[in-house]
């Protein structure tokens, strides 16, 4: 009807007018209940998983270099989660138990003072080593894992190593 053709042309005029205040309400809204908003939005998206899907791949498919550049930014802003994502895909592909949760590597790390395991040098950046390794079918889990240093790692290979690190959290 004319009516709602006025109405639509007036809500376009609206939103295109006051879209930096509009946005700022939105996101105050959004600060003051960000608990309820991730639940809202974590509800819709089991709801509608294959709508979501889809619109996430023809996001993809459209737009293939920005989304490239934004998951390389991603990934340099989170290199533990990246670490995790990395470690659980290759426990996966090795059909092994896989239930190391980030929180678990992180409690793994203090317990260790962010030294590694077998050396004790605290270096800028530690490996997750698998005691067993993931290759003989050693488990993605919190008691088979220490913190190591790239040397440490690398020299330890897939075998088991020769003296087992004195802490190993079981949770």
């Amino acid at each position: 009807s004319l009516h709602q053709e006025e109405e639509k042309t007036y809500a376009d005029w609206y939103r295109e007018t006051y879209k930096d205040e509009i946005k700022a309400s939105r996101k105050a809204h959004y600060d003051d209940n960000v608990e309820e908003e991730r639940a809202r939005v974590n509800t819709y998206h089991a709801e509608h998983r294959e709508e979501v899907r889809l619109r996430a791949k023809e996001h993809r498919d459209a737009y293939p270099e920005e989304v490239r550049a934004y998951d390389a930014a991603w990934r340099l802003r989170n290199p533990e989660k990246v670490l995790l994502h990395n470690q659980r895909r290759r426990s996966a592909k090795a059909g092994v138990e896989n239930s190391l949760t980030p929180g678990q590597w992180a409690a793994i790390q203090v317990a260790y003072d962010y030294r590694c395991a077998y050396c004790g040098k605290k270096p800028k950046k530690l490996t997750m080593d698998h005691v067993d390794p993931l290759s003989k079918l050693g488990p993605h889990v919190c008691w088979n894992i220490v913190p190591a240093c790239k040397p440490c790692n690398s020299a330890k290979g897939n075998r088991p190593p020769k003296v087992i690190p004195p802490i190993r959290l079981m949770f």
